[in-house]
């Protein structure tokens, strides 16, 4: 007779595992929970253990708790990593907390440890989380000058700092730069190209952009549609118009272009907005009722 299996009793491996679950699924409280329930049970937390915790902090933007974690592993006699250290500093850029972020590149540098390419762009981010356009390209250039090579994120970061910052000559440029540089854009990269010219309310230039987007194969998403709409809400509010704006008339599945097909970019507050602004000033080309 075979004898019943016998449940394998956690360990570090299957409670690190959990945690990370946790910390991907962006559920900090569970991660927290799990790490303590492992010390209790008597298992020794390791490094990947803190990691995936700080991460979930990370995650969550919650700044103090990832540097609360991170001295706790260090009280336990725990080296952090470069993992550790890239957790911290995208949890500042998360937290918009630019000087912090820098300081713990800094440290990280300081401690023998060298920051890679997600060390840089987690800067960067940062940087575009606070605004700050100019010291997102600084970082940008900081990273190539070490020799290492950004990637698609870095990019589209700096175009996102640009983007906030209204410098749309300056997204367009990176974007352009990243291309030479054999790096295709996606969807997320385009988006933050349209986005830079809906925060300055370049409607032709936006919608030009999201041509462009399905040009090169990459299907337009919700915030494609929202960001070409905004657009035009801002260009509202400037008094411009423009018969290429789709928010003339944001409302109706019949004559809004090119957002036609995309309903749920209808129901934003963009459109919205911009439907009514539009209608405020008799341009709006719609003929039902909203």
């Amino acid at each position: 007779m075979q004898e019943p299996a016998v449940a394998a009793e956690p360990n570090v491996v299957t409670f690190n595992s959990a945690i990370n679950a946790c910390a991907q699924s962006g559920q900090v409280d569970d991660a927290v929970e799990l790490l303590k329930t492992m010390r209790v049970q008597g298992i020794t937390p390791d490094v990947m253990t803190y990691n995936s915790v700080i991460n979930a902090c990370a995650q969550g933007g919650r700044v103090e708790e990832a540097l609360k974690w991170l001295q706790t592993m260090q009280d336990q006699n725990i080296e952090p990593n470069v993992i550790t250290y890239n957790s911290v500093i995208k949890a500042c850029a998360k937290g918009s907390k630019v000087k912090q972020a820098i300081q713990w590149l800094q440290t990280m540098k300081d401690q023998g440890i060298k920051p890679d390419v997600m060390s840089y762009t987690s800067v960067i981010n940062a940087c575009a989380q606070g605004g700050q356009a100019d010291q997102a390209v600084t970082w940008l250039q900081a990273m190539q000058d070490r020799g290492i090579k950004p990637d698609i994120i870095s990019y589209t970061s700096v175009i996102n700092a640009c983007a906030a910052s209204n410098h749309v000559g300056e997204a367009v440029k990176w974007l352009q730069t990243m291309q030479d540089h054999g790096i295709e854009p996606n969807d997320k990269t385009y988006n933050s190209v349209i986005n830079a010219c809906a925060q300055s309310g370049q409607v032709e230039q936006a919608v030009k952009w999201l041509q462009i987007m399905q040009d090169h194969g990459i299907e337009p998403n919700t915030k494609s549609y929202t960001n070409v709409i905004n657009a035009c809400a801002q260009g509202e509010r400037a008094g411009a118009s423009s018969s290429a704006c789709p928010a003339r008339c944001a409302r109706c599945s019949t004559t809004a272009r090119p957002c036609h097909g995309h309903r749920t970019a209808w129901g934003t507050p963009a459109a919205r907005g911009a439907c009514d602004l539009a209608r405020a000033r008799s341009r709006c080309l719609c003929t039902s009722r909203h």
